[in-house]
């Protein structure tokens, strides 16, 4: 498989923003893997992200028209901040393309509004909450709404992303929030000495050499690597509090949980219950009356 390192460096000594049992699954399955260099293979190439309805144009980012006026991003997979070839094969999509899809789509003078449709357990921290500020930005800058609709997951840096609409919607069996970070660091000292092994760093700068996997991770470099887990974590509840008008402190108070349907509605996380279908009228509506 190509870009191992690459891949090792997305999962490893960076704090990410996924669901919790996603996150360890990852960790634990494909990181162990990358790490005894086992080839991975390739996942069999989808023809399309795109989800059409009959007849429906085809807009940027694999969008397409559904009613009148009113497009549908689908937003789905593991969320990286650049793509590459593991976008198509791996299930990824990038911050970069949502970015560019929704200046793309919010700019077509033919359409009145954009959809999120949401299936993401989330993914890097990196470019996530630019990214919804962005959508944010957009949105207020043309005057066209946008909402999103959890169908199905819609959780950590997706739900950062899903929080920058106005309102959100969730199917009765969807789950919402995991509202926090994640971080792993694998030592591999003890397999270096039964393989006769032992490696040496030659580096400048104290910190140099922090978090590799051939030593334990020491005090100083753990207490580092948590500063950073949890300033990332202040950020994400400044940004959930700001898009859902909730308290920093309420938040924090999911403790990262994953609200299943009404559940999501009662903790603050989400404004109805609804098919992707009913939201979309509901939508239509909500536009229809601000335009009279």
């Amino acid at each position: 498989m190509r870009d191992l390192p690459h891949l090792a460096s997305l999962i490893f000594n960076r704090p990410l923003l996924v669901r919790s049992d996603v996150g360890r699954q990852i960790i634990d399955a494909i990181g162990t893997r990358i790490l005894a260099g086992e080839a991975l293979g390739t996942a069999e190439k989808r023809a399309s992200r795109e989800m059409r309805t009959p007849g429906g144009r085809s807009l940027p980012g694999g969008a397409y028209m559904d009613l009148d006026g009113i497009a549908v991003l689908p937003i789905v997979g593991s969320l990286v901040r650049r793509g590459s070839w593991l976008d198509a094969e791996c299930g990824m999509m990038s911050y970069g393309l949502i970015q560019n899809a929704v200046a793309d789509i919010l700019m077509d003078s033919t359409i009145r509004g954009l959809m999120l449709e949401i299936d993401s357990s989330g993914g890097e921290a990196n470019g996530c909450f630019d990214c919804a500020d962005f959508i944010r930005s957009a949105s207020a800058a043309t005057g066209k709404p946008v909402w999103a609709h959890a169908n199905e997951i819609m959780c950590s840096a997706a739900y950062a992303i899903g929080s920058s609409a106005k309102q959100i919607w969730v199917a009765r069996t969807s789950e919402v929030g995991s509202i926090g970070v994640l971080g792993a660091h694998v030592d591999v000292s003890e397999a270096d000495k039964a393989r006769g092994m032992k490696w040496t760093y030659l580096y400048a700068g104290a910190y140099k050499t922090d978090g590799n996997p051939h030593e334990p991770l020491g005090d100083g470099p753990r207490a580092r690597m948590q500063a950073d887990v949890d300033g990332l974590y202040d950020m994400f509840l400044e940004l959930v509090s700001k898009n859902r008008r909730m308290t920093t402190k309420r938040a924090r108070e999911t403790k990262a949980d994953v609200f299943r349907g009404a559940k999501a509605v009662t903790a603050g996380l989400a404004d109805k219950v609804g098919t992707l279908d009913s939201a979309l009228e509901a939508f239509s509506g909500h536009i229809a009356k601000a335009q009279r």
